[in-house]
């Protein structure tokens, strides 16, 4: 007779996790919008850089939440900001399209933008001397062989296409066209060289009534500094303020050491 453990085992057996595709990353924006963006990092904090809380707000959010990140992962994608440290700076390729959108070298690097981003120059180089198929066609291909989220392909494809006319290219120029890769970039690996998405997290907001009890200094606390020709130091890393309950128990703390 099975037993209920062999019962219970065997009508419940687990079916295996499906693997979670993800989908390929690509700007939020088209090019167009994502200049736009740029523009408004430049004039309010130029090229000295803007805090992510800062350009989540110079750029039109009211906060650096999870649209304003996705849209500030995208200016990278093009190529218009770079991160140095904690700040979002816009890029040389940026000034050039802002400040010189009627000459040569403006022009220049708005074509190079466009394809910087991985999903848009694959796409491109596919068609390559050919027209771009209808939407339709492409929406299937991109969902069946790019593993493209059904409801945000649409989105992409407009963009796409919309990028592309504001840049001024099509798949169908000759090879002479100036859209080649640049060589001064890592396009392999756009992820690695600028914080991605996840890179650029929310930070949690800190109550005003708790921000005092989380601030910390570290003090250097010489041991025996007088007799010692090269005292040792010790770190002791404080909240501060502390009352004087605290104190009293960190007194007694270092005592019993």
């Amino acid at each position: 007779m099975e037993s209920k453990k062999d019962a219970s085992n065997s009508g419940t057996s687990k079916t295996p996790k499906k693997k979670r595709i993800r989908s390929p990353a690509y700007p939020a924006e088209s090019l167009k919008a994502a200049v736009g963006r740029a523009q408004k990092l430049y004039d309010a904090d130029h090229e000295s850089g803007s805090t992510i809380e800062s350009a989540a707000t110079h750029m039109g959010f009211n906060k650096a939440h999870g649209d304003a990140l996705s849209v500030l992962a995208g200016l990278k994608k093009f190529g218009l900001i770079e991160m140095r440290g904690e700040r979002a700076v816009v890029t040389k390729r940026a000034v050039n399209i802002l400040l010189f959108p009627d000459q040569d070298r403006g022009k220049n690097a708005l074509r190079e933008a466009v394809l910087l981003p991985q999903a848009y120059r694959e796409l491109f180089n596919r068609f390559k001397g050919k027209k771009i198929p209808s939407d339709q066609t492409l929406r299937s291909e991109l969902i069946a062989d790019k593993h493209f989220n059904a409801k945000a392909v649409d989105g992409f494809l407009k963009d796409f296409r919309a990028s592309l006319a504001y840049a001024g290219i099509s798949t169908e120029d000759q090879l002479e066209s100036p859209v080649e890769e640049p060589e001064t970039l890592e396009l392999h690996d756009e992820e690695a060289q600028l914080k991605s998405e996840e890179e650029i997290q929310e930070k949690p907001e800190i109550q005003t009534g708790q921000a005092k009890t989380l601030k910390s200094k570290v003090f250097n606390v010489a041991l025996d500094p007088i007799t010692n020709d090269a005292p040792q130091f010790a770190q002791v890393l404080i909240p501060v303020p502390l009352s004087d309950d605290q104190k009293k128990r960190l007194i007694s703390f270092l005592q019993n050491l």
